[in-house]
């Protein structure tokens, strides 16, 4: 069967639940078509690199960051800048800036936590997996080696290597957002 066949049928057998999901997504008839034909389209251009991998789960995944990017465009249209928000704060009871600024920053920190663990999940889902079975459900890592079928060994190896690639794709927003230095 060639790619093309390939992708048809793909396309046949999913095409309805992928677009029932980007309505539940972004809940709009139009734009839900859109992301559906944007996660069509980006399933066939890296076809041959996730051919392997589940049709579904991938083109669930495609949706997913499509909202998460569509999600901080929105966000970015601010009905005024940075610099009158400041002013704003400025104005307000000291308790009352700083919980504004306190807000702020937890909201920089979630935003910037769901970009790096759906981008974690594209660029390797078994360090994604790790991941989350250690850090997120809190298992030991025998309990999590166990929960994913691996040696403590392998864990350890991706947890090792997430890290790593979280480390050099993304200290330098984690610093602009926490102000830390080291």
């Amino acid at each position: 069967m060639s790619k093309e066949e390939q992708f048809r049928h793909i396309y046949k057998t999913y095409k309805k639940e992928v677009f029932k999901v980007a309505m539940y997504l972004v809940k709009d008839h139009e734009e839900a078509q859109d992301i559906t034909q944007q996660a069509f389209y980006k399933y066939y251009i890296n076809y041959e690199s996730v051919r392997n991998e589940d049709p579904k789960a991938y083109l669930f995944q495609i949706l997913r960051n499509l909202d998460v990017d569509n999600q901080r465009v929105q966000k970015r249209v601010l009905p005024y800048d940075m610099e009158e928000l400041e002013k704003e704060v400025a104005l307000c009871s000291p308790d009352v800036a700083e919980e504004i600024l306190d807000r702020i920053e937890r909201n920089a920190k979630s935003e910037l936590c769901s970009d790096i663990l759906t981008r974690l999940y594209v660029e390797n889902p078994t360090w994604y997996e790790a991941l989350i079975e250690v850090y997120y459900h809190e298992k030991t890592f025998p309990e999590a080696a166990k929960a994913l079928g691996i040696s403590q060994e392998i864990l350890n190896n991706r947890l090792y290597r997430a890290r790593k690639w979280i480390r050099k794709n993304y200290r330098k927003k984690y610093r602009q957002i926490t102000g830390w230095t080291k």
